[in-house]
């Protein structure tokens, strides 16, 4: 078994139009941004609680090819940061029903970590690229789409406007249900190697 799992969503894709990442930060103009997609890292950790260490980033196409790893161009911008799926889920949830509900306004029950994009960090020295711990969320519906908000106690540390249409919300709600089974999958790989490994030779 391999010491580490790594998994690359598929791409939730914003509709036509201009989608913004970073409206209403620190002052630096907003990039456009293409979509969004999750990696995700799961291996086994004995220090931890469960026997587990969990990590999911949740970042932005800068690119219209929406290549994740691209050796040319711009690459995705981080956007925020989780050790557990539930917040992944929580924030891709309410995106998609955002998209759907008009008047849709929910500030996200729980705690939130998130980034700095790169033109917010050239745009002030004060402003690094580093997770910033701790934030709210609020997501809420749009005449133009949905609007994304993680903020700390004095500002707005990254935001999204998009819009979603029904195939990029089900982009969305399938990338939360690929993700849970890849999360399951890889634990029960994990648990069986570690029982595996502890059973008495013969």
């Amino acid at each position: 078994m391999a010491d580490q799992h790594f998994e690359t969503s598929k791409p939730v894709v914003f509709s036509d139009g201009v989608s913004l990442l970073g409206f209403d930060t620190n002052g630096a103009a907003p990039q456009r941004i293409y979509g969004l997609f999750v990696e995700a890292e799961l291996h086994p950790d004995d220090a931890s609680k469960d026997g587990l260490m969990e990590s999911y980033w949740l970042k932005a196409f800068s690119n219209p090819d929406l290549d994740p790893a691209p050796k040319d161009g711009p690459r995705p911008e981080y956007v925020m940061y989780a050790d557990n799926l539930a917040q992944i889920e929580k924030v891709l949830g309410a995106i998609a029903s955002a998209s759907c509900l008009p008047g849709y306004d929910q500030r996200l029950q729980g705690q939130f970590d998130g980034y700095h994009n790169s033109a917010q960090a050239q745009f002030s020295d004060e402003t690094d690229e580093e997770c910033v711990y701790g934030l709210g969320c609020r997501v809420n519906a749009s005449e133009a789409g949905f609007a994304l908000r993680l903020f700390g106690m004095t500002q707005t540390v990254t935001s999204i406007a998009a819009k979603l249409d029904n195939a990029g919300v089900e982009a969305a709600l399938g990338v939360v249900r690929d993700l849970n089974q890849w999360r399951d999958d890889k634990v029960r790989e994990i648990t069986a190697a570690r029982s595996a490994a502890m059973a008495p030779a013969p």
